[in-house]
C-alpha cells in the first residue's frame, strides 16, 4: 500500500500528454500528480525543451511537513546538467493551503536571478497545497519570471483544485 502513491506519480509522469507544460494549468496538474502522497515538503523541478515538453525532472529536498530547505545549488546543478533553456520549479505544502509565504517568494526570486545569470529561464513556480495549487507567475506579476511565447497564464488568481 505504501507504494501506491509512488506508482501513481510514475504513471502520471509517463503519460505523454502530461509532459507538455505550455500553461500554468498544465504545470499545476503535472506537479500535483508528482506530489501525490508526499507527507513532507519536497522541492521539484522540470527542465523543458524549446517546445515546452518535459525533458527531465528532479525531486530534491525533503523537509518537515511545514518547512523545506530549498538548496539552490542542487536546483542550479539540475538545471545546468539538463542542458535546457527553460525550467519550472515547484514545491508542496502537504499540510496547508497552496498560499505562498514571503520566504517562498524570496527563494523564488533568488533562484530566478541565479539561473538567469546562467542563461536559464525560470518560467513558473508552482506551489501544491492540500487541496489546490497556485502558479506564482499568475499570482505575482511583480516576480521576474521569463515570459515565454507559448506558455499561457491566466490573468486571474486561479487555484487548481
Amino acid at each position: 500500500l505504501k507504494l501506491i502513491p509512488a506508482i501513481c506519480r510514475e504513471k502520471s509522469a509517463s503519460r505523454k500528454s502530461d509532459l507538455l507544460l505550455n500553461s500554468a494549468d498544465k504545470a499545476k496538474k503535472y506537479f500535483s500528480s508528482l506530489c501525490a502522497g508526499f507527507r513532507t515538503e519536497r522541492f521539484l523541478a522540470a527542465s523543458l525543451t524549446e517546445g515546452l515538453w518535459v525533458s527531465d525532472s528532479y525531486t530534491g529536498s525533503s523537509g518537515t511537513s511545514s518547512e523545506i530547505s530549498a538548496d539552490c545549488r542542487n536546483i542550479i546543478r539540475f538545471a545546468v546538467n539538463s542542458k535546457k533553456k527553460y525550467i519550472i520549479i515547484a514545491h508542496n505544502h502537504p499540510d496547508t493551503s497552496a498560499a505562498p509565504s514571503q520566504s517562498d517568494i524570496t527563494a523564488t526570486e533568488k533562484i530566478i536571478a541565479a539561473l538567469r545569470h546562467l542563461g536559464i529561464d525560470v518560467i513558473d513556480h508552482i506551489i501544491i497545497g492540500m487541496n489546490s495549487a497556485v502558479s506564482l507567475h499568475e499570482t505575482f506579476p511583480q516576480i521576474s519570471f521569463s515570459n515565454i511565447s507559448g506558455y499561457k497564464i491566466s490573468q486571474q488568481n486561479k487555484y487548481y483544485k
